[in-house]
């Protein structure tokens, strides 16, 4: 500026030191904190000064990208060379002089928590919150849910601690004490069968620990787990009583764990019961989709209700539930795959394997029709026959057709013994003992354990029908 007068140069001066005011009016950020930590132009930060704190508008803070757009709008009134001359000399003087303390920050946020309330209202001593009979809604509800909350928080209590734990483990062990007892009681078979008890509390246990994951990582989505998996599953390898029992046992262990445990409890065996009538002949599949849509109606018929039951009206109803149980049917489906998991990991049969042993082109059976045809057409007829009467009775009438088809596959080792496969009129055993004609025949059933110890299923099948002919 040697080239300007004093008083020229006086006035830039004066002009730049003005600008300089405004920029440093509320202060200058930096663009790494202005970066960093990206805050909305209404929101309030704190400045320190000396040993004064003034809250401040963050978007009154000067940043470097409005710099020049403040200097600007103070030199329109000179020529260009000036407007240079002033923005070069303010450019050279103003540095950020605001900084994020994160020390301070952290003081302050800590005395905001402190100050923080978290109850609203109050209920004096010997009030009464609510008379029987009154609908529990709004205000009513909001002081009897705060009171379950306080409650819960002073039962909880170090002291307490162990004394609660010991509590809940009582009441767990004889939920699965019933369990086993009823499977003594009536499913004696089942009971003394260390892979099948092994197999049930599994089920049981996985279960569990699903349900508490979901309701441990968003309780909001405490119905999306498909808990009818349990009876559709035992259903399948047992029978609709063992799988609705230790279904509802079950939903009662996780009312422990889950908010609402009413409403979950109840909507719960609702289901469970539905599924256990419904869910029938698995290797059907449109049977399955049948029953599945109907389970998830069924929950949301039931869900509805209670939405009503609490607000006494259906304008507050959450209709994220609908979408969960909508979920909830589809992960039904998976049941499918458990069935085929678990015939492998713990074989047992299902409906599913029945279905395909009962496939006259089976290679046993196709086996059994070219070297014992007469045979192959008696148990043809006593599958029929025992068809029927399982039907009539209510028993599985796949199971039972199924133990009918194989149950003469030992004679195929000797089938001319045999009065139906005798077509040409020689009997063998006009040229045999008594005691050796009878030790032949007693022996088709030894050949046909034999025989099926070459596939699992059939083992499990020939047990299970042994135990159906006992009884009958």
């Amino acid at each position: 500026m040697e080239s300007l007068s004093s008083s020229e140069s006086l006035k830039i001066q004066k002009k730049a030191q003005t600008i300089v005011d405004i920029i440093y009016q509320y202060g200058f950020i930096s663009d790494v904190d202005a970066g960093n930590y990206n805050l909305d132009k209404d929101e309030i930060v704190e400045l320190i000064k000396g040993n004064a704190v003034e809250d401040v508008l963050y978007f009154k803070l000067i940043q470097s990208k409005d710099i020049l757009k403040t200097i600007n709008s103070a030199i329109q009134n000179f020529d260009r060379e000036t407007q240079q001359l002033i923005t070069d000399l303010v450019a050279g003087e103003v540095q950020p002089n605001v900084t994020f303390d994160e020390k301070f920050t952290n003081r302050e946020l800590e005395e905001v928590l402190k100050n923080i309330s978290y109850t609203k209202g109050k209920v004096s001593k010997g009030e009464l919150i609510i008379q029987k009979g009154d609908i529990i809604e709004g205000k009513r509800l909001n002081v009897l849910t705060s009171y379950e909350l306080a409650s819960q928080s002073t039962v909880w209590s170090k002291s307490n601690y162990n004394w609660i734990v010991f509590g809940y483990t009582i009441l767990v062990s004889l939920a699965l004490l019933m369990l086993l007892l009823f499977l003594h009681r009536y499913r004696l078979e089942i009971y003394k069968d260390n892979n099948k008890v092994t197999f049930i509390f599994f089920n049981v246990f996985m279960m569990l620990l699903v349900q508490t994951l979901v309701v441990k990582s968003n309780a909001a989505y405490l119905y999306v787990v498909p808990l009818s998996i349990l009876p559709i599953v035992l259903k399948a390898f047992f029978d609709a009583r063992l799988g609705l029992f230790t279904h509802v046992l079950t939903v009662l262990l996780l009312g422990f764990i889950v908010p609402n445990s009413f409403e979950f409890i109840y909507l719960h065996i609702i289901a469970g019961i539905v599924t256990i009538l419904t869910v029938s002949e698995l290797y059907k599949r449109a049977n399955l989709f049948i029953s599945i849509g109907q389970i998830t109606l069924i929950y949301m018929v039931t869900y509805f209700a209670f939405s009503i039951l609490k607000v006494g009206n259906a304008s507050e109803i959450n209709w994220l539930y609908f979408g969960l149980f909508a979920a909830n049917g589809l992960l039904s489906f998976l049941s499918v795959f458990f069935i085929y998991f678990y015939e492998k990991v713990f074989g047992l049969v299902s409906d599913v394997t029945l279905l395909e042993l009962s496939n006259t082109n089976s290679k046993l059976l196709r086996e059994l029709n070219e070297k014992a045809p007469g045979t192959f057409q008696h148990s043809m007829q006593v599958a029929n026959l025992a068809e029927a009467a399982a039907n009539e009775i209510g028993a599985n009438s796949m199971l039972v057709r199924t133990g009918a088809l194989y149950h003469d596959i030992g004679k195929m080792k000797a089938p001319m013994y045999f009065t139906e496969n005798q077509s040409t009129g020689v009997n063998p055993h006009d040229d045999l003992s008594p005691k050796d004609s009878a030790r032949i025949i007693l022996d088709h059933v030894i050949n046909g354990i034999e025989i099926a110890k070459k596939t699992i299923c059939l083992i499990e099948l020939l047990i299970l029908f042994e135990h159906i002919t006992e009884r009958m």
